[in-house]
């Protein structure tokens, strides 16, 4: 397509067209007259994103504008704030003085769903501290602190220790580029090449990162290279990595994703090297890389610059070694900037979390100061724990983690969140008193989920068309009345996805899936978030359904539902009112605190509360189908082997029947 024309359908100058083509990540050259046609559309996609946005904005300023015009009643002086360009929810609350309910239920008013960890628009929140008697005022911060919270509070920590006790730390690195520029496969080549950690096992749990060992000195990888924790950390405005891998395919050179790469790089200040891949390759064309590089301001050593730049092959592990000891070189000329104390005060952040079967909540941790070890007490924003078990990247048991080292931690009260920071508090009175604060925000913010609950549906859509797709949406939103709102938070073309089912179970939303499939390694996951997935080809059976479901959650009416089954092994001790036995959950799971009927050949002789949980001698929160684990029961009956124990517990019809 000409770029005369492409700036007509977007009625603009060819000029702005020009120098806006940059900015959405597409470089075309000063003097090129034509675009690929693939890349012309997605320009066309971004720009309606974009207007969109602006539209979105222009009524935000506009309801600002209006709210700043109504005059005070009580023709008192308003109070001034100052708010950032950005601002979580919880710490909007904090600076306006209220309490979380009062906040969410404002952001509803104002027809914005937000939890607690979410960032608002400075608009927004403006809008909210109007309503609250405020003159909001856009805090006078340089964008570049806006983004460096983890960092900053690495730095104060660091500040505070000793400099006779601060020693250099391994580097930390994150591969980032374009979709199939061969990041993968460099990480496989780096760990294959490192015998020492093959001595010690392979990996037998994917946990978010792993090291390494180069000449007798410790990297740590972030094993997903361009990963959701990487990006919400650059959202939450924190720096995991110390040092950047920017690949880029020799045969493809630049394309969107490189230059997206590079802006985050930039942003964050990251130290970076480029990797020119897949040089084996025929038309592996390492000038062309170079040159493109030129042409965005990203000038090579070797062509008078400051970046460095290597060329690899991933799949042959040519320049792997040399790219390591660059790795090295790097953290070593950054050496001031890598400094902890192994002994001082503990402060990590997470990379990822999951649900694990037997544990619960879990989450990979990487340390940039002090040591976690067993038994630690820990908060972070929105949760805390006690470090009960940990474990490296190979899965195996330790002790304790230290300075950029990634370890896998158990027994969060709740999941945390990719970027959240984690830190040690050694006073048991000091984290009692914490603890007690984040439990009053999570109750806070679980009080109005449930009442938002109370008032909308929420569904994510999957079709296998967008025509079927418009249908499908718009016959769920015919279903909304003034009692229950649909709300229908995704709406996408193609099989359900990973990414489906996590923000299913983050907002609490059923996922339907229209004339497509789901693979079977996601059904599992399915079942493990517990997220309800529903397909149909039928367009008057799904809306039967979903109709049969509003009435069920407008009726308020709470059923019993069973949940689990336990196969009585073996019993240990007894007491007047408690019994410890030992079993096999047979069927689904068992929670802390679940209701137990006990069976005798088919037949309910007692009830119970499950008081505790245990696998391998470890406190569990649930125990689930396949595994054996210890169980104090609250009851007085004399549980014998062979006694069955079925789990309930109380759910709303419309979860049953759903």
């Amino acid at each position: 397509m000409n770029i005369t024309e492409l700036a007509r359908r977007l009625k603009i100058t060819p000029k702005e067209l020009r120098e806006k083509l940059p900015e959405l990540g597409f470089s075309i050259g000063e003097k090129a007259i034509q675009i690929p046609d693939e890349q012309a559309f997605k320009v066309i996609e971004k720009f309606k994103i974009i207007e969109k946005q602006k539209q979105r904005q222009k009524i935000l300023k506009e309801k600002l504008k209006k709210v700043r015009k109504i005059e005070d009643s009580d023709s008192k002086e308003k109070k001034v704030i100052f708010i950032p360009s950005r601002i979580q929810v919880f710490d909007l609350a904090n600076r306006l003085g209220l309490k979380l309910n009062v906040l969410f239920e404002s952001l509803l008013r104002n027809g914005v769903t937000a939890s607690l960890n979410e960032f608002l628009d400075f608009e927004i929140a403006a809008i909210i501290a109007e309503e609250f008697g405020f003159e909001a005022k856009k805090e006078q911060v340089q964008e570049s602190q806006e983004k460096v919270h983890l960092r900053n509070k690495i730095q104060e920590v660091i500040s505070k220790e000793k400099k006779e006790n601060l020693v250099p730390r391994p580097p930390v690195v994150v591969i980032m580029g374009h979709v199939d520029h061969g990041k993968t496969t460099l990480l496989s080549a780096i760990y294959d090449m490192d015998l020492t950690s093959k001595e010690h096992g392979a990996i037998t749990q994917h946990i978010g990162a792993y090291q390494i060992q180069r000449k007798g000195k410790l990297i740590t990888f972030i094993d997903t290279p361009g990963h959701a924790a990487f990006l919400n950390m650059r959202v939450q405005g924190g720096q995991v990595a110390d040092i950047a891998i920017l690949v880029i395919a020799a045969d493809e050179g630049i394309k969107p994703q490189t230059l997206e790469a590079l802006k985050i790089i930039q942003e964050e200040k990251i130290p970076f090297i480029v990797a020119i891949n897949k040089i084996d390759l025929p038309a592996a064309n390492v000038k062309k890389v170079k040159d493109q590089l030129l042409e965005i301001n990203v000038i090579p050593e070797d062509l008078g610059g400051k970046v460095i730049c290597t060329e690899i092959s991933a799949k042959t592990k040519k320049g792997v070694p040399e790219l390591l000891d660059l790795i090295l070189l790097l953290a070593e000329m950054e050496k001031q900037r890598l400094l902890a104390n192994p002994s001082g005060k503990t402060i990590g952040t997470i990379i990822e979390s999951h649900l694990d079967p037997g544990f619960g909540a879990a989450a990979t941790v990487i340390i940039f100061n002090g040591t976690l070890k067993k038994g630690d007490n820990f908060v972070l924003n929105s949760t805390y724990g006690t470090a009960r078990v940990l474990k490296n990247w190979q899965g195996q048991v330790i002790p304790s983690a230290g300075p950029s080292t990634p370890v896998q931690v158990f027994n969060f009260k709740s999941l945390p969140l990719a970027g959240d920071i984690l830190e040690v508090v050694k006073d048991q009175k000091e984290f009692k008193l914490k603890v007690k604060e984040i439990e009053e925000r999570i109750k806070e913010s679980l009080e109005v989920e449930e009442a938002k609950k109370e008032k909308a549906l929420s569904i994510i859509v999957r079709a296998d068309t967008f025509g079927t797709l418009q249908a499908v949406v718009t016959a769920l939103k015919s279903l909304e009345n003034e009692e229950i709102k649909i709300q229908v938070i995704k709406k996408a073309v193609g099989k359900i996805t990973e990414a489906d089912i996590i923000l299913a179970q983050t907002t609490d939303s059923f996922l339907i899936g229209f004339n497509v499939s789901m693979d079977s390694s996601l059904a599992t996951l399915a079942r493990e978030r517990g997220v309800k997935v529903k397909f149909y080809n039928v367009i008057y059976e799904l809306i039967e359904d979903i109709e049969k479901h509003i009435k069920d959650i407008l009726s308020g009416q709470i059923v019993e539902k069973e949940v689990g089954e336990i196969k009585i092994k073996a019993c240990f001790s007894a007491k007047r009112d408690q019994r410890i036995v030992g079993g096999e959950v047979v069927l689904g799971q068992v929670n802390k605190g679940s209701i137990v009927r006990i069976f005798r050949d088919d037949e309910p002789l007692a009830e119970g509360e499950v008081l505790e949980l245990e696998m391998d001698k470890n406190p569990v929160e649930k125990v689930t189908e396949g595994n054996l684990c210890g169980i104090k029961v609250k009851t007085s009956f004399e549980i014998q082997p062979g006694d069955v124990l079925k789990v309930y517990k109380q759910v709303p019809l419309s979860e049953l029947n759903f």
